[in-house]
């Protein structure tokens, strides 16, 4: 089947997205005397996998939909789950086999040994079969951030019965939607701590409820698709969800803040759409995974290399820089 013309505006925001993910990771190395606003904006990066869940949902829906409009069909699921491993295994692979590199240095350079949890072989064979953060243990070791290609990779598999369900039997997407949000606000109220909590046992709840708020999106974007009024109103409700976080807990405002940024950049004529619509930003939303999948990496190693007693701009400099050139 030919793929429907991209949105050019959901590729920037994935790229502004994984940089928010670095800058949450490398925040440590902020000065302190840079504006207050700054560092709390990225001590919230974390919810950045939100953001990625609900738009994995829903450019996949957008993608692969009609694969499972009607039934499914063995041949159509083994074509869609071949496509999306061929699209995220080969770099997940490959990073893997580059931090065999961190326990063979550790163990020759450091005093104190391995770290506890930190370089498990059990852990590392779950990561192959990208199956680590599915609920079988309780921290989250080697690349951090491959936890939540772990729970995409759930998420691709139950797509095909989850899209043929929200087309066939759910008719009323923002139904679903509510309802799926609902109940990760529910769950993570009832667990404690924020959206970023408890990962290895919470995370791939997490991202199956969201990443199928973003399939009822895509149903929602085919039957009412966003004219100027619309997506101006979506909008103003993100932005409504993102200020009450000052006020409400993550779970209770976020993700449906994303929801309804995402919806308002599918007008393409929308303000902020054209402005996020650069080829620049274009080109850093293509080479998103590379950045998400490789910057902790970067991050030891430097940490490694340069260490400081206090945070200071240049360390900070040379993370973000080191992270764009490899990415």
């Amino acid at each position: 089947m030919s793929a429907p013309p991209p949105i050019r505006a959901l590729t920037s925001l994935r790229g502004l997205a994984a940089w928010w993910v670095v800058v949450f990771h490398f925040r440590e190395a902020l000065p302190p005397q840079m504006p207050a606003f700054l560092h709390s904006i990225a001590s919230y990066g974390y919810l950045a996998v939100d953001l990625f869940f609900i738009l994995s949902g829903f450019v996949i829906s957008c993608r692969y939909s009609e694969y499972f409009s009607s039934r499914i069909e063995i041949r159509n699921i083994v074509i869609f789950y071949g496509l999306r491993l061929a699209r995220i295994y080969p770099l997940h692979f490959f990073v893997l086999i580059i931090y065999l590199i961190n326990p063979i240095v550790i163990i020759i350079f450091s005093s104190s040994g391995l770290p506890d949890g930190g370089y498990e072989i059990y852990y590392y064979i779950l990561s192959i079969f990208l199956i680590q953060n599915w609920g079988w243990t309780n921290n989250i070791q080697w690349n951090i951030p491959a936890w939540s290609i772990s729970t995409e990779w759930f998420a691709y598999l139950i797509f095909p019965f989850f899209a043929i369900i929200m087309a066939r039997v759910i008719k009323n997407a923002i139904i679903a939607a509510s309802a799926l949000l609902l109940i990760l606000a529910m769950v993570t109220a009832l667990v404690g701590g924020g959206l970023g909590g408890n990962i290895p046992h919470y995370g791939l709840l997490r991202c199956v409820l969201e990443f199928g708020a973003g399939i009822a999106l895509y149903r929602l974007h085919l039957a009412h698709p966003a004219k100027i009024a619309t997506a101006r109103l979506a909008f103003g409700c993100a932005i409504v969800c993102f200020v009450a976080l000052i006020i409400l807990p993550d779970y209770a405002v976020i993700p449906l803040g994303f929801f309804c940024l995402i919806y308002s950049l599918t007008e393409n004529s929308f303000l902020l759409s054209r402005l996020i619509r650069q080829p620049l930003l274009e080109w850093i939303g293509l080479i998103s995974y590379s950045t998400y999948m490789i910057h902790y990496f970067v991050k030891i190693w430097i940490k490694f290399l340069l260490v400081e007693s206090t945070p200071n701009m240049s360390d900070f400099a040379v993370y973000i820089a080191a992270t764009f050139g490899v990415s």
